[in-house]
């Protein structure tokens, strides 16, 4: 994951060792700062330099549990959306975050009424926009459904997303300029 202090690749192949058995302790880490569960805490400390208190740690070794199963953790996304309607502000980050890293490599249309059922009601007001959900709900929208974003006035409310998605093409723009520029 972006940012992480953690070696990616060391951690993907210690969860995919421990099997997809593992992926209901991954939501939990996501969900709650609860303890660990007792099964993977020793294993976790050797592979993770975690810290009882920073609840990031647990939101992070969740995610890269989700994260390593790719589409076997399919069944995870429905616990991820209710996290990402519901759960506290940082765990419905989370949850939104890899809920995007598994519909990524899950056939085209996987999920994708219920993902984006949530998203729509989030960003037009119709569920409750607690905490920032309408904006993690409008990039996840703008990732995966750009016309339905685009026909549900999505850039409209979030300007600073439309920005954002206006430097990115610019930028994208001048690369493939340079890229045309240097191959001649």
């Amino acid at each position: 994951m972006p940012g992480s202090r953690w070696d990616e690749d060391a951690v993907t192949t210690a969860f995919q060792a421990i099997g997809t058995n593992v992926i209901p302790a991954c939501l939990k880490f996501i969900a709650t700062r609860e303890e660990r569960p007792e099964l993977l805490r020793d294993f976790l400390r050797k592979i993770l330099p975690l810290d009882r208190d920073q609840p990031g740690d647990l939101w992070a070794a969740g995610s890269f549990g989700l994260d390593a199963f790719g589409p076997m953790a399919e069944g995870a996304i429905p616990d991820l959306i209710e996290m990402a309607g519901n759960a506290p502000p940082g765990n419905a980050e989370v949850a939104f975050h890899i809920l995007g890293r598994i519909l990524d490599r899950l056939p085209e249309g996987a999920y994708r009424k219920e993902v984006l059922q949530l998203c729509i009601g989030l960003t037009d007001g119709r569920l409750p926009n607690r905490d920032g959900r309408g904006r993690w709900a409008a990039r996840t929208m703008l990732h995966f459904f750009p016309e339905d974003a685009k026909g549900a006035g999505v850039l409209d409310r979030y300007p600073e997303l439309a920005e954002a998605l206006n430097n990115a093409l610019q930028a994208i723009t001048n690369i493939a300029q340079s890229l045309k520029v240097a191959s001649k």
